[in-house]
């Protein structure tokens, strides 16, 4: 039997419960008893309690104003855990450590992609990761973009996935970054994503995304993260979305979630791979026409 839960609307009604009670049950126990599935509640309720974290009151719950953003509308399912929709997140280096990623590399932000400036890094980079506005323009453009690269296939030992998880661009493009540098970085002993790239290495885009569904120590740090920093719905409806830049057997490579495959940008080196995507993140911020919601970061190398 597989039960399904809008953890969202229930997160709410715990909400406007708790503001009438002065506790909730730590066992779980009353209320496991009105449902079928025992393995529902604590999921739900735990899931509640990571969203709307009690202050150094026990007991008391922040001001659904300032609790509202971390209501995620997603759906459970027991029998496999399945992530439906994470919450929005802005490019947080913290998830890299909540994650399992040990500290031999870090995120340094990229504040502009001219020549000179790109030059001026002096660490190693691994990757560039760009958050966008993702707008009509850019979907027209990846259309064409899809039509010119047709009967190219990309170097075969890319790891590379889709994204089947809405919000979920930020843990998706990490994946991306980490599985492409894996030799690179060091990891914790527990660490959730070295075990997902193990369990995935040899899998399909679309199996790596269907396993991410189910990863639930993924994200849930991906919801952790979300709920401490500051994304908001922008009011003229654009969703933002990440994707990433890095180097594969000497070429440069777009990986995105959402596009059938990755993108090959050409021959790049070691020492110009920030300099390289730079060029592409430019054609990115020309296409918008002034609009300046953009931010990037660089994965190098910790000093």
């Amino acid at each position: 039997m597989v039960t399904r839960v809008n953890i969202g609307l229930l997160s709410a009604a715990l909400h406007l419960v708790t503001r009438c009670l002065p506790w909730l049950p730590g066992d779980f126990g009353i209320v496991e008893d009105s449902f079928n599935d025992a393995e529902v509640v604590p999921l739900i309720v735990g899931r509640w309690r990571e969203l709307f974290h009690t202050t150094n009151q026990p007991g008391r719950v922040p001001p659904l104003s300032e609790r509202l953003r971390s209501i995620v509308y997603r759906t459970v399912e027991i029998e496999g855990f399945v992530m439906a929709t994470l919450a929005p997140m802005e490019i947080n280096p913290e998830l890299m450590m909540k994650v399992g990623v040990a500290p031999t590399c870090k995120f340094m932000d990229v504040l502009g992609f001219e020549k000179d400036y790109l030059k001026s890094f002096s660490n190693e980079v691994y990757a560039l990761l760009l958050l966008f506005p993702h707008t009509q323009q850019h979907d027209e453009f990846r259309k064409n973009q899809h039509d010119e690269h047709k009967g190219k296939e990309p170097d075969g030992s890319i790891y590379f996935m889709k994204q089947t998880i809405e919000n979920s661009c930020g843990i998706v493009g990490l994946i991306h970054a980490a599985a492409s540098n894996k030799d690179k970085l060091s990891f914790d002993p527990d660490s959730a994503l070295k075990s997902f790239l193990d369990k995935t290495a040899d899998a399909s885009p679309d199996d790596r995304a269907k396993l991410l569904e189910k990863t639930e120590a993924l994200c849930s740090a991906h919801n952790a993260i979300a709920a401490e920093g500051h994304c908001r719905p922008n009011e003229d409806g654009v969703h933002f979305h990440l994707v990433v830049f890095t180097a594969v057997n000497g070429h440069l490579y777009e990986l995105d979630g959402l596009t059938s495959k990755p993108i090959d940008h050409g021959a790049t080196s070691k020492g110009k791979i920030l300099e390289d995507a730079g060029k592409i993140c430019k054609q990115f911020t020309e296409r918008e026409k002034g609009d300046v919601r953009f931010s990037s970061v660089a994965l190098v190398k910790a000093a």
